[in-house]
């Protein structure tokens, strides 16, 4: 809105067709490029209106050439795709797209564990979905690029089945597009979803507007695909996230990041090494089925060396909604409820239960009170103590 006088006055920006569009005071969301707002002319249309340093030519003509892209209502279903860009008096200011409805980032869908409201059920139709999705936009002949989980939204309506756990891609402006003359990088990344092979290009010393092409492909998009179907079937757990293996008596100096074990291609799900193992409330990897666990190796392990034997979303589509549950009436915090796990496995006890079960006791197995870190520091104090005036007194004897 903008104050003239006592009255305030909406503000107009204008379309490439002659369309004006009124945005609706107050932001919608804010982010660090700029504002989204409801559009007072078409309630399933939002603006994002830049911060005037994101307002360059580049970004102008890039999305000029997104907006010429004719896709389908099913298509904008999925994809939150420019459908026009905006201007005012001074230039270029953002651009229109479908406005989402009743959606949370992915992130969401498995945040809070194997409990936190959706299961497993929920999660391979997520996991479908977002294939789908990622699908309609290799298509189309376009590349996701930054393919991160904040980029990612879900619908979390359980009630319309056609609605549930629908998948919308946002953030589409930051695409690695490709027009008919010109290929419009995406500059940015999340490292924990970025392939191995553009990791070893940008290790060199490029960044992601300079790397040599390819940099972005669908390969990359295959890869951080299955980075968030293994996330959404294991617990939030990243696939190269580890951990020290306190059983082992191998001493350990320091625990390898994500980003480290992508780089290395260590997928520690399958591949072993003395003194590190999977975290301890992940899943093991033989609570997935058997046919799910060979996607994931042909991924990250025979796609290391060989982008193109990573899995794509029709592979992935037909083994998910092969997919069986088994469910069971479990016991949890005095009241009865149903955990889904995955059809294919005999267990003694239900493992959504086992698997949660040291988060319940308050003193899980390895778990150390504080009362007992300072009566162990305590201890070895006077145990160095002694060994110095032992020593010393070894010394005087000479």
């Amino acid at each position: 809105m903008i104050l003239k006088g006592c009255e305030l006055m909406a503000v107009t920006y204008q379309g490439t067709k002659y369309t004006n569009y009124t945005i609706v005071e107050p932001e919608l969301a804010s982010g660090g490029e700029g504002k989204i707002y409801d559009i007072k002319e078409n309630p399933n249309l939002v603006a994002k209106i830049f911060k005037t340093e994101f307002r360059d030519a580049e970004r102008d003509k890039k999305l000029r050439q997104m907006i010429k892209e004719d896709f389908s209502q099913e298509q904008l279903s999925m994809i939150a795709w420019p459908l026009d860009v905006l201007t005012d008096q001074f230039g270029f200011v953002g651009y229109v797209m479908p406005k989402l409805q009743n959606v949370r980032p992915l992130p969401d869908i498995y945040k809070g564990g194997f409990e936190g409201g959706f299961d497993l059920r929920y999660r391979v139709v997520a996991s479908i979905n977002l294939c789908k999705a990622l699908k309609m936009v290799h298509d189309s002949g376009q590349v996701c690029g930054d393919l991160n989980p904040h980029n990612i939204s879900v619908n979390i309506d359980k009630v319309e089945k056609d609605n549930r756990c629908q998948v919308i891609l946002v953030d589409t402006d930051s695409y690695h597009f490709r027009s008919q003359s010109q290929i419009y990088r995406c500059g940015v990344g999340q490292d924990e979803y970025i392939a191995p092979e553009l990791h070893a290009a940008l290790d060199k010393g490029y960044d992601l507007m300079t790397v040599p092409f390819p940099s972005y492909t669908k390969d990359t998009d295959y890869f951080a695909l299955a980075v968030h179907i293994f996330q959404l079937l294991m617990n939030g757990y990243h696939p190269f996230q580890c951990v020290k293996d306190k059983n082992s008596q191998v001493a350990v100096t320091s625990i390898p990041q994500p980003i480290e074990n992508i780089k290395k291609g260590f997928f520690p799900y399958y591949h072993k090494k003395e003194g590190l193992t999977t975290p301890r409330y992940a899943p093991e990897f033989s609570f997935l089925p058997e046919k799910i666990q060979q996607l994931f190796v042909q991924t990250f392990v025979d796609g290391y060396n060989n982008p193109f034997a990573r899995v794509k979303e029709d592979e992935w589509i037909e083994v998910l909604t092969e997919t069986k549950f088994v469910a069971k009436k479990c016991q949890v915090g005095g009241e009865i409820v149903p955990h889904y796990y995955f059809a294919g496995r005999k267990y003694k006890d239900c493992p959504i239960c086992a698997l949660m079960r040291p988060v319940q006791n308050k003193k899980p197995e390895n778990f150390v009170t504080q009362e007992e870190k300072v009566a162990a520091a305590a201890k070895e104090e006077k145990k160095e103590k002694k060994s110095f005036f032992s020593k010393l007194g070894s010394g005087i004897r000479k």
